[in-house]
């Protein structure tokens, strides 16, 4: 819950978002099952990615997509 606004972490989720809100995010990292998302990262109005890296790897390129597949 860290990832969810600039500044640090929430106390309650529920204050930041609700229930089936669409949000943008962006793949952080992944690592086996999991994958670790960012909403702080990206504008939620455009979906500009506010802190762009240089160079993200293909596993996590195609976990993105994988996961962007399964919605």
């Amino acid at each position: 819950m860290s990832q969810l606004v600039p500044g640090g972490r929430v106390n309650d989720v529920n204050d930041v978002v609700k229930r089936n809100q669409p949000v943008k995010v962006k793949v952080l990292a992944v690592a086996g099952n999991r994958i670790s998302l960012s909403m702080k990262e990206v504008n939620q109005q455009t979906g500009e990615d506010l802190a762009p890296r240089a160079h993200r790897s293909a596993d996590v390129r195609s976990s993105a997509s994988h996961a962007q597949a399964l919605r």
